[in-house]
């Protein structure tokens, strides 16, 4: 199961990278903090691969919790199935405003200590 996510988040930091090329947008490096919106942080190709590493691990845990029973006998209803899709997004969303609230801290931390620098204050 983590190896299969790994190739999808490779596969969409691919496909990030490749659509900010043909819109002329620099590429993300994971060393260089995005600034803007939220969304724009949150589709920094290092939230999305931290993201859905997270949603491998803690959705299998979450679908065996809540499911486990009606899995082992074989009595899974549609909305079940329906529930258990949803349960990968919640740890995705979790791990992204973390991130997304990280990014936006270490942004202002950098910002002020720039504006500090240029100032002549430390």
């Amino acid at each position: 199961m983590t190896k299969c996510c790994r190739d999808v988040a490779e596969r969409l930091v691919m496909i990030t990278s490749e659509n900010k090329a043909a819109t002329g947008e620099a590429p993300s490096r994971p060393d260089a903090p995005a600034r803007g919106s939220w969304f724009k942080l949150a589709r920094h190709p290092a939230t999305v691969r931290r993201a859905l590493l997270t949603a491998c691990i803690v959705g299998p845990v979450l679908i065996a919790i809540n499911a486990g029973p009606a899995i082992l006998a074989g009595r899974l209803t549609r909305t079940q199935v329906v529930q258990m899709g949803l349960t990968f997004l919640v740890p995705y969303l979790v791990s992204t405003v973390s991130s997304v609230a990280t990014r936006r801290e270490v942004n202002a931390g950098a910002s002020a200590r720039e504006a500090s620098s240029r100032t002549g204050r430390s």
